[in-house]
């Protein structure tokens, strides 16, 4: 009994550690695939929306995740791997997430096109796939993907709802479903995680 008293630190402070590791060492093809993404969405958006918007918003997005790159470095040169300074490192991590996540839930409102049915179901598409993507690259943490995905789909399931046409419900209402599975999937791939990690320190 006291001997497992004394191994559950050593546990929680190792699980935290690759834990914030998985999600910093994936922060580069994150940031390239959300640089591109966004590039490519307002290029295809500039027939229906207008240029000054397009790229205000686009410049707010690199801006942010230049920011991100900047956290990168400092978390590579920070050699504290105690468990109070990971801790502070995943909350960062989240908060730079979420900061990502709202800037793409303000792009997915301000460039949706009011006239074109095509660029706006292009405009879902291009949401919920990246959310797609984000729930991949961050699920061994749950709260980094709801601090991601919450902000980058809802503010475009509210704008689809507000059209009030019989596609932009049935647009929403899968998109809802969607979010609905992400969740679920988050929810597994974090408890795999911890399986795999617990595996891992007691070998």
């Amino acid at each position: 009994m006291c001997q497992s008293r004394s191994d559950q630190p050593v546990f929680v402070e190792s699980v935290l550690e690759q834990k914030v590791k998985m999600l910093f060492s994936g922060s580069i093809f994150s940031i390239t695939i959300n640089a591109t993404v966004g590039l490519i969405l307002i290029i295809v958006q500039l027939p229906v929306i207008p240029v000054s918007t397009s790229l205000s918003w686009y410049a707010v997005l690199v801006t942010v995740l230049i920011s991100r790159c900047v956290l990168l470095v400092y978390w590579q040169r920070d050699e504290d791997k105690t468990e109070r300074n990971q801790a502070r490192w995943i909350q960062y991590f989240r908060f730079s997430i979420f900061v990502t996540g709202s800037v793409w839930g303000v792009g997915g409102v301000i460039l949706m096109p009011q006239d074109s049915m095509a660029y706006q179901t292009f405009l879902s598409f291009t949401i919920g796939g990246l959310s797609s993507g984000g729930m991949a690259t961050l699920s061994v943490d749950r709260r980094s993907v709801v601090a991601f995905v919450l902000p980058t789909m809802i503010p475009h399931i509210l704008i689809l709802i507000q059209q009030g046409e019989p596609i932009t419900y049935g647009m929403s209402a899968m998109l809802l479903l969607f979010l609905f599975f992400v969740f679920l999937m988050a929810r597994k791939s974090g408890k795999t995680f911890l399986e795999n990690a617990r595996l891992r320190i007691k070998a």
